[in-house]
């Protein structure tokens, strides 16, 4: 995912032919995985405070970590309260 995160580019919106790089910060693989409480101890999920790369539990019903996570992304760039 490293890769990937650092590959992605985007047009520049004012310099036509020039790109901007590092508009991704982050990523995380969604897997099927029951127990969140036990997953809050994995290295994947702690490794995305350090690196911003990791993976979170998602199934119906488990859906917790990701959902928070998703929060506090959209509050740390100013689209929730």
């Amino acid at each position: 995912m490293h890769r990937y995160r650092d590959a992605i580019v985007i047009p520049h919106p004012l310099k036509p032919g020039e790109f901007q790089r590092g508009i991704v910060q982050g990523a995380a693989v969604l897997f099927p995985f029951k127990d969140e409480s036990t997953y809050k101890n994995h290295r994947f999920f702690k490794s995305l405070t350090e690196v911003q790369i990791g993976g979170l539990p998602f199934l119906p019903g488990t859906a917790a970590l990701a959902e928070s996570h998703i929060r506090g992304i959209l509050k740390a760039d100013g689209y929730l309260a």
